[in-house]
């Protein structure tokens, strides 16, 4: 299951340096979610629970297996998960950076000129 997870940039450099964090809360494609979105393909389910995510400086789609994630989604919180394990490094597929009203693409191996550019 993909799972987006909101990371600070101190939180980033924390999965570089240590290869995992701990476990966490995130959005994903849920029953809630598809309730509160309506009707919509499942790519347009994605942005949304990516955008749900986008509430701190980075976003990071991680890939999991669907045991690692509790459904804490309500119709206030829509998507909302919860890991139940931590996130490792190779489960990262992205790393998105919140730009003003954009979310902008990195690859992983990106990640550590992204960590540095200032910020929490």
């Amino acid at each position: 299951m993909r799972v987006y997870v909101p990371v600070g940039r101190a939180e980033l450099r924390s999965l570089l340096a240590e290869r995992e964090l701990p476990a966490r809360g995130g959005y994903a494609v849920t029953a809630s979610l598809r309730g509160w979105f309506g009707v919509g393909d499942e790519e347009e389910l994605e942005h949304a629970a990516t955008w749900r995510a986008a509430t701190d400086e980075c976003v990071l789609p991680v890939e999991v297996a669907d045991a690692m994630v509790r459904d804490h989604g309500t119709a206030q919180d829509p998507g909302a998960v919860e890991l139940v394990g931590p996130i490792k490094i190779t489960d990262v597929a992205a790393v998105l950076v919140v730009d003003d009203d954009d979310l902008v693409w990195y690859g992983v191996q990106e990640a550590d000129t992204l960590a540095e550019a200032g910020g929490s």
